[in-house]
């Protein structure tokens, strides 16, 4: 071989390889759909996320509070292309997001908010795993799923067992594959005012994101849950492999500490942003990090407009510059 015929070898699989890391980069990442935003009051929206690997057709919700009517709402949105339903499918489009596309469901906590959505569709939904800790499958299986709130489509509790979910027990801090999916997920508890709830730390490949349940801030809840949870993710930051954070902040800056009930306010997500900020190497890693903010609590005040006051007091403190997004149900991001 000659030495001209080498060097175009080379170049071409130069060429080649550059190619096909610029696509790999470009379907990297995770697609996040919002089901459910809300944290009350319109059965119609509430905590209820999609996530998954980017372009590959699959997802697992990290809660269920609405899954029908916000499953909806994200196609009239234009955020599920139409051609994802194989043409010789018998169902809708609606009927195949929630069959084939959502693997399964990690839930934070047993309160309806979280998981009304999945209750009420169970009839019609496909079989899969419900992902989360012991004591909040323990609530599924004896608050919902329990013969007199509603059937028990579930693989454990009282008979007869319809086993159209199974439970998958998620120990804390420990990595378990999820089923049907190149994704992983860690579990590590939150407190909510008595209330064991979830963050889940959702990988695939070189991205994470980090999806947060109900939680007080941890100088109320008199708790360190939330520490642990900053001081487990920081070295994903360190190494830029966090891609998003889903957290709640439920009320405004003038709700009163009382009135809380183990949740968040945006002077309080910011005080534990800082905290994981003194955790990592820079603060600096965290600029223009998406950070969307999820059950927000809508307001029967007579003109309030939550969300942009909710968007004002998160800005007016947001010294590390994180992205803040306030989402709108049926929303969808690719989040890299």
């Amino acid at each position: 071989m000659t030495s001209r015929l080498v060097c175009k070898v080379i170049l071409l699989t130069t060429l080649y390889f550059a190619m096909t890391q610029v696509h790999a980069n470009t379907d990297s990442g995770f697609d996040v759909v919002a089901l459910g935003t809300g944290g009350g009051l319109r059965a119609s929206n509430l905590s209820a996320f999609l996530i998954g690997p980017h372009n590959q057709g699959v997802s697992v919700a990290c809660d269920a509070g609405t899954i029908i009517d916000g499953i909806e709402t994200a196609i009239n949105a234009g955020s599920f292309d139409q051609a994802i339903r194989p043409k010789d499918y018998p169902l809708s489009l609606t009927a195949y997001i929630l069959k084939e596309h959502i693997k399964g469901y990690l839930i934070t906590h047993g309160h309806l908010d979280h998981i009304a959505g999945l209750v009420i569709a169970s009839p019609d939904d496909s079989s899969k795993p419900i992902y989360g800790l012991e004591s909040v499958l323990r609530t599924i299986r004896q608050s919902h799923f329990n013969w007199q709130s509603w059937p028990n489509f579930g693989s454990l509790g009282l008979s007869p067992q319809l086993a159209k979910y199974s439970y998958i027990t998620l120990a804390e801090a420990e990595q378990v594959k999820i089923d049907d999916t190149p994704m992983a997920v860690t579990a590590l508890p939150l407190s909510h005012n008595g209330v064991t709830s979830t963050a889940f730390i959702i990988e695939h490949q070189q991205n994470v994101v980090l999806c947060l349940g109900d939680t007080g801030p941890d100088s109320i809840e008199k708790s360190t849950k939330l520490k642990k949870v900053w001081q487990h993710i920081a070295p994903k930051v360190n190494s830029s492999q966090l891609s998003a954070i889903i957290i709640e902040s439920s009320f405004l800056n003038d709700t009163p500490n009382s009135k809380l009930f183990g949740h968040l306010t945006p002077q309080y997500v910011n005080q534990e942003l800082a905290v994981l900020a003194s955790l990592i190497d820079s603060p600096e890693l965290l600029e223009n990090m998406p950070v969307i903010i999820s059950h927000i609590k809508p307001s029967l005040k007579q003109g309030q407009n939550t969300q942009a006051l909710m968007l004002e007091q998160l800005e007016s403190q947001n010294h590390l510059k994180v992205r803040f997004i306030i989402p709108k149900q049926g929303e969808r991001w690719h989040i890299k």
